[in-house]
């Protein structure tokens, strides 16, 4: 009868050691899931910013421009700034 009941104990003790595994090992694969995922959707918000962004840009640079005399001052500055430096 004891045998009987320490068996017992044995067997009862090994599914909860299973079961605790099998939970860390679910937790774990949650996790790692949760990590892609977020990394993931990191990148889409940040390349929705970028699209954005240049949409943006590229709006503000047309209302800037709209007319000829706006382009060609904005070119000249741009070519002014953008000069090489020579040093003797």
């Amino acid at each position: 009868m004891k045998e009987s009941q320490e068996l017992k104990n044995q067997v009862i003790e090994e599914a909860k050691v299973q079961a605790r595994q099998e939970a860390e090992k679910i937790v774990a694969e949650a996790r790692l899931k949760i990590e892609k995922e977020q990394a993931e959707a990191m990148a889409q918000i940040k390349n929705e910013v970028i699209a954005l962004s240049v949409d943006i840009a590229e709006k503000l640079l047309q209302h800037e421009l709209s007319d000829k005399q706006a382009q060609n001052d904005y070119v000249e500055r741009l070519l002014k700034n953008n000069q090489p430096r020579i040093e003797a």
